[in-house]
């Protein structure tokens, strides 16, 4: 010791513990045991004071060295207020940010390494869940040790909030390297370079060389390990752990710029690339790039095998959570959504997470095992193969994930793909789980050897295979199709037979002229022969038109309330099928129609009136259906079938009749869309074919028929009425409607032809029913004239003549029902009459009434009809007019149950939905003045939200004006 400091007042160890300070921070490297030995008077107190003193130094140190990298890299304002620094990292700048958290890069003070810093977002830091899912995601990724996997280094907790370190990638996403290619936009940059190698041959036979300088602050990395942020789980491994089984990239210290060196015939190769894209396009992807992508896609299988199993499922696999670095490796970020299937998973059942394009079908109902991944990696490897995404409309799988969820074949976007790889795809994204790889490492072994140009595992599914699994995701039109094809065999069984017989009768034929010419007997036996084997054939021909009749007929009848046809007079009237009208039964019937052309061009007989009828027949289900378009082009198609047949055949029956028919159904169509011209316009031309045609026109169908057409014109009459009615306010508004008598003068001559085609339509029907009074379908007819008269009576302000009409049409049913008392049919048309011209008198209360009853009865004998049920609803919201305020809620209520069932089973049917619509605002008015406002207000919406479906499913027909009615 000096003499100075021997002289000094203060504690000899106190002047040691200084000068070990100072040569510590002179830069050199002082012992405690040197200064033990050399004052041993103090070791034991040297001892326990300097490597505190040591420890002080070395952090402070470190914080000047900090302090320096801080200036020479800015750090950028942070928004969320996390700190400069976390524990021993230096946060530079941000470079990705999420739901769960934010990203950062970082340098680590005590190793003076770059690296990614996650930090558990600010505001759910103090989510015990989230910080529980944040934790989980940390333990996921850090039990992974491999060369796909980004490593993890440590894990740590400053200033309240969470964060782990990774290792810095220093590459881009498959995500950036498919938008590249997609664009033709190969250049120089980070992206393009990747998407060069894609294109070339691998690394290992021709790597360009190239390196990067990692950015500044102000020069951010293009692309640096930023993961989507929303990650949870972490029983980390140390830095020294992490660093013996991680593979860490090598990378360069910065400059002011982020420039990337590449070499001139590199970029020329480039930029012959990019030229040779924009030339050809996206389909003259070459074999390497196909070969690249599999050599990919199968490490990161590798990858994902083994993190399956260590019972980590990443399950949020997708292009933007794969990195390809610098030398072209995979990197597998992001385990936001992981889950350790041994441990209890934070997700519950039924809660949905993931990337909706990229999950599984099973990830979206909540539930699933490693094959989701496997999925998901399907997807990507489809999205890469073909650039573009093999699911367009993410959001339709949420409305229904069995239809939305199918992936095509990835040939028919991109030719080109090597149809092994592409049967390796389908395999991955399969629907069924069971159909899929059952393990990743199944997919990475037949990508090896698609690379290694060997023979796959994976075989391509039959065609049996793919129609089954179609059934099994389309039942119903399965089971259509598989009666459509039942009846097209028998068709051609029966023709086939008819063929053979025509074909043997003629080598027949030739035989028997040869032995004729010797033989005049034998001549005569073999005309005889010839004549029965061609009245067979004429009556296979006509079993095999009677079965293609029988086959349209059916399908045509389906939604019918009630059959006209004058075979019918003494049997039950208009069953209902169980079956509905569809779209299938339309394309059923054209596809019948079709071959019924090409038979009937390959037989003497003239079938052009069976094929017109079929035609007009596809025109009834297309009206029923609601498509009004398509119907009316349908009819004319028919109708000018059957001009030209009539050209060569005039005052023929069986052609005028179905034109009549024809005429009816469109004057009936284009009421419906509010063209009142045209659909009187159609009765004009009925009566000049009729003129053209007096046999037709004198006999009992010709003048039924022009009853039926004339009994039509009273829809118009209805429409005119109801609007009459609804014109005193407005529906949902309380705003008045212009006075009634605010009428054209072409409507008023319009009603004025309605009226006498009611009266004409009644003396004609008067007169056949004295003719035949045992016809049933002319008193069918008649009592519907007889409620359409009191219709258009109490239009025109005639009480008297309604309530007579009304009357009688209500008797002539009763008496039918009396007649027939097992006739649903018949029951169905009285009720609907008795509900008619509802007012508060206690009589149109007590038939009203009764209709309902009725009503029920018949919809609970025949539950399948769904038109005995829509009329009960109808019946129901009629009496709401005239009841209390409460009782009327309670009708309602129940009439909107009706109708949602029936908008629910029979969705193509769009009055069903027309009909909810009205019932829900009407309940809606109610409520409002019962003072019940939410409810009132949420049905409100209701109608609103089917309204908004109704547009998006159909073009719906103009019809009273814009208005409907209950």
């Amino acid at each position: 010791m000096t003499r100075s400091e021997s002289t000094d007042d203060r504690h000899p160890v106190e002047v040691l513990a200084e000068e070990f300070a100072s040569r510590l921070r002179a830069g050199e490297t002082p012992t405690i045991e040197e200064y033990a030995s050399r004052y041993p008077e103090h070791s034991e107190v040297l001892r326990a004071v300097l490597p505190s003193i040591a420890l002080i130094e070395r952090v402070s140190s470190n914080d000047d060295q900090a302090r320096k990298r801080s200036e020479s890299h800015p750090r950028l304002p942070n928004a969320s207020g996390v700190p400069t620094s976390l524990g021993d990292f230096d946060i530079l700048r941000e470079v990705g940010r999420g739901g769960m958290g934010v990203v950062y890069e970082a340098v680590q003070r005590s190793l003076n390494r770059p690296v990614a810093l996650k930090v558990i977002n600010g505001s759910i830091s103090g989510n015990s869940k989230h910080g529980t899912r944040f934790r989980r995601e940390a333990e996921a990724a850090a039990s992974l040790h491999h060369t796909n996997i980004v490593p993890i280094y440590g894990i740590g907790e400053d200033h309240g909030l969470q964060y782990y370190a990774m290792q810095l990638i220093d590459g881009v996403t498959l995500h950036d390297v498919i938008d590249c290619l997609r664009n033709n936009a190969i250049d120089s940059t980070v992206i393009g370079e990747a998407a060069h190698r894609m294109l070339s041959r691998p690394n290992t036979e021709t790597a360009a060389p190239f390196s990067v300088e990692i950015p500044s602050a102000t020069h951010p990395l293009p692309n640096a390990n930023v993961p989507n942020a929303n990650m949870p789980n972490a029983n980390l491994p140390d830095a020294k752990a992490c660093e013996d089984g991680c593979k860490p990239l090598t990378v360069m210290e910065p400059t002011p710029e982020s420039t990337m060196r590449i070499d001139p015939h590199s970029l020329e190769r480039l930029e012959n690339t990019g030229r040779a894209s924009d030339q050809t396009g996206n389909s003259k992807l070459t074999r390497e790039y196909y070969r690249n992508v599999a050599r990919t896609i199968a490490n990161t299988a590798n990858a994902l095998s083994y993190a399956h199993h260590q019972r980590v499922l990443h399950r949020d696999i997708k292009p933007a959570n794969l990195l390809l670095d610098r030398e072209g490796t995979v990197w597998i970020t992001d385990f936001g959504l992981a889950r350790r299937t041994d441990l209890d998973a934070e997700t519950q059942t039924g809660e949905i997470l993931g990337t909706l394009r990229y999950m599984a079908p099973e990830q979206i109902a909540g539930t699933g095992d490693a094959r989701v991944d496997i999925y998901s990696l399907g997807l990507t490897l489809f999205e890469l193969l073909t650039l573009k995404p093999a699911i367009e409309s993410p959001k339709l799988r949420l409305l229904d994930p069995e239809r939305n969820s199918v992936v095509r074949n990835p040939r028919s976007i991109q030719p080109n793909i090597p149809p092994d790889l592409a049967t390796i795809t389908l395999k991955a994204c399969a629907y069924a789980p069971g159909d899929r790889y059952q393990r990743a490492s199944e997919l990475e072994e037949d990508l090896r050897r698609f690379v290694d140009d060997r023979p796959i595992l994976a075989r391509r599914a039959t065609l049996a295979e793919t129609l089954v699994r179609w059934g099994r995701r389309n039942p119903t039109i399965a089971v259509l199709a598989s009666a459509t094809l039942l009846l097209l065999v028998l068709i051609a069984g029966l023709l086939g037979i008819w063929n053979r017989q025509q074909q043997r009768a003629i080598r027949e034929i030739g035989a028997q002229f040869e032995r004729a010419e010797n033989n005049l007997k034998a001549k005569a036996a073999a005309l005889s022969q010839v004549e029965q084997e061609q009245a067979r054939a004429e009556k296979n021909l006509e079993l095999a038109m009677k079965a293609f009749d029988q086959i349209t007929a059916n399908i045509a009848s389906r939604g019918s309330a009630i059959s006209l046809g004058s075979e019918l007079a003494d049997e039950e009237i208009g069953e209902f099928a169980d079956a509905t009208l569809s779209q299938a039964d339309v394309a059923l019937l054209e596809s019948l129609l079709e071959f019924f052309d090409q038979f009937s061009e390959e037989n003497a007989k003239d079938l052009r009136i069976e094929s017109a009828v079929g035609r007009q027949r596809v025109a009834d289900i297309q009206n029923k259906l609601g498509q009004l378009d398509k119907a009316a082009i349908s009819y004319q198609k028919a109708m000018d079938a059957f001009r030209s047949i009539l050209e060569q055949r005039p005052d023929q029956i069986e052609v005028v009749l179905p034109m009549m028919a024809i005429y009816t159904e469109r004057l009936m169509l284009f009421a419906k869309r509010g063209q009142i011209p045209k659909s009187l316009n159609e009765l004009d031309e009925a009566r000049s074919l009729l003129r053209q045609s007096p046999a037709v026109s004198q006999s009992a169908e010709g003048r039924f028929a022009l009853a039926r057409l004339l009994n039509g014109i009273g829809t118009i009459a209805l429409q005119m009425g109801e609007e009459a009615r609804l014109r005193t306010t407005r529906l949902g508004t309380g705003r008045p409607f212009p006075p009634p008598d605010v009428f054209m003068a072409d409507q008023a001559a319009r009603l004025k032809r309605v009226v006498d085609a009611n009266a004409e339509a009644l003396t004609l029907l008067k007169q056949l029913v004295s003719e035949s009074p045992d016809n049933v379908p002319y008193q069918v007819v008649m009592g519907r004239a007889l409620r359409d008269e009191s219709r258009i009576a109490r239009v025109m302000k005639d009480a008297p003549r309604a309530d007579e009409a009304l009357r009688r049409s209500i008797e002539l049913f009763e008496s039918l029902i009396r007649s027939h008392p097992d006739s649903a049919a018949f029951k169905y048309e009285l009720a609907d009459t008795l509900s008619k011209n509802v007012g508060q008198r206690p009589l149109d209360l007590q038939r009203c009434t009764e209709a309902l009853r009725i009503s029920e009865e018949i919809s609970r004998e025949n539950p399948h009809v769904p038109e005995y049920r829509a009329l009960k609803a109808s019946i129901l919201a009629k009496l709401s007019v005239g009841a209390t305020p409460k009782r009327g809620e309670e009708l309602l209520i129940e009439a909107v149950a009706i109708r949602r069932d029936l908008v629910d089973r029979y969705s193509d049917i769009a009055a069903y939905s027309h009909a909810l619509i009205l019932s829900l605002r009407k309940l809606a008015d109610l409520q409002r003045t019962l003072g019940l406002t939410d409810k009132a207000k949420e049905n409100e919406e209701l109608a609103n939200k089917e309204l908004a479906k109704l547009r998006k499913q159909f073009k719906a027909p103009k019809l009273m004006g814009g208005r409907f009615s209950l």
